[in-house]
């Protein structure tokens, strides 16, 4: 039976999956002293080509016939069978302290019979001669704290992530060569288990200066690490900084007030930078020097400085520098990533204008006709000069 996800499940935030079994207690002619020829597997996955396996053999019951025994449940240790997903992307074999081995899949999925299990090297040479079987790593695990001790087998197929589960499927197979089994097998309660309590950290802080009415100054800064999660459950993947800082200041101040200018100076600084916790599409930790090959960062730099004057009383002062508006800006990021090492972007603007108001002189074109004319005609008046003048100059870099 396979189940579709309707949304992608994340499950690097537990440590366990969970699942009851109950084999059949009408026919037991499958179970062979401690042994059964049925055996239980669940897949999770992104898709049938990309997931992780558990096998398990069936017994009668729930618990096999002995009181409080948990060897029939389905107990997944997430984190050891992400390793073995490790040791099959990077083929270091002596990462595990157990014993590895490739399994030759059918297009189904299960073991290719007789000759299903090969050493990665003899599965080397095979792939030497030209032949490249479906295969999946498998690893049996014996853990008195999983299912009583009773083994188990892990396996991974493809390259799946626990970030990326879309697909469940339970099944089961016959271990029999030659004898079919009817029954049934009752499954219930799949669930994850041991949600991760690690002690999440955070720092924030907030200062704003104003310097009377020459300066203000806003800086902030905020730290989270890969444990820390917000009241909506965001956050857990990467180790964050931000920082940023903006000041405004009236350089026009430092000038006699007299000559009437006006020259703000602004300024905004942001830096970020994030660790992840772990590789892309990957659900296995990252070391502390890989997530420091991994950081990306962030950074920009933006300057704008204005220069205008109010209108004084000198007849030419009012029609040239009165009138004149000068604005210059520069900004700079820069970017690093593990997909694009080194991103850099600048850009320069400047601006010039200049605007003017002329006198509202007018006059009555039509003030000569007689009284007995309209007075709306009489009092119409017409401007000879704009109201307004206006040009401006820009530059982009």
């Amino acid at each position: 039976a396979t189940k579709v996800l309707n949304a992608q499940q994340n499950y690097t935030d537990y440590s366990r999956l969970l699942m009851y079994v109950h084999g059949d207690s009408t026919d037991m002619s499958y179970v062979r002293g401690d042994s059964s020829d049925i055996e239980l597997f669940v897949r999770f996955g992104a898709d049938s080509t990309n997931y992780y396996e558990f096998i398990g053999q069936v017994l009668p019951g729930w618990e096999g016939g002995r009181s409080g025994w948990g060897g029939n449940q389905v107990d997944i240790d997430l984190l050891r069978i992400s390793q073995l997903k490790a040791v099959l992307e990077s083929q270091r074999y002596n990462l595990m302290d157990v014993p590895v081995q490739y399994v030759i899949l059918d297009p189904r999925g299960a073991p290719l019979e007789p000759q299903a299990l090969l050493r990665p090297e003899e599965l080397a040479e095979l792939r030497d001669r030209g032949m490249d079987p479906v295969v999946a790593l498998q690893m049996e695990v014996i853990d008195a704290r999983l299912r009583d001790g009773e083994p188990a087998h892990y396996r991974v197929r493809g390259r799946p992530s626990m970030q990326q589960i879309k697909q469940l499927t339970v099944g089961l197979r016959s271990r029999a060569d030659s004898r079919r089994y009817s029954g049934e097998v009752w499954v219930d309660e799949l669930r994850l288990v041991g949600a991760r309590n690690d002690a999440g950290v955070a720092a924030y802080t907030r200062v704003n200066t104003r310097l009377a009415d020459f300066a203000n100054v806003d800086t902030y800064v905020e730290w989270r690490d890969q444990d820390f999660r917000s009241a909506t459950g965001g956050g857990g993947n990467s180790t964050d900084l931000t920082a940023s800082m903006q000041t405004t200041v009236q350089m026009q101040k430092l000038l006699p007030g007299s000559w009437g200018f006006n020259i703000p100076v602004k300024a905004q600084i942001r830096r970020q930078a994030s660790q992840p916790r772990f590789g892309p599409n990957s659900d296995v930790e990252l070391t502390a020097v890989e997530r420091d090959s991994l950081r990306s960062s962030d950074s920009k730099d933006y300057f704008d400085v204005s220069l205008s004057r109010r209108q004084g009383q000198h007849w030419l002062a009012r029609w040239t520098i009165d009138q004149v508006n000068l604005r210059a800006s520069h900004s700079a990021q820069q970017r690093t990533s593990p997909v694009r090492p080194r991103d850099d972007q600048e850009a320069q603007t400047l601006s010039l204008s200049y605007g003017v108001r002329p006198a509202s002189n007018s006059l009555q074109v039509f003030g000569w006709l007689p009284r007995i004319a309209p007075e709306s005609l009489r009092n119409l008046e017409w401007r000879y000069l704009p109201s307004n003048l206006s040009s401006s100059l820009n530059a982009n870099r």
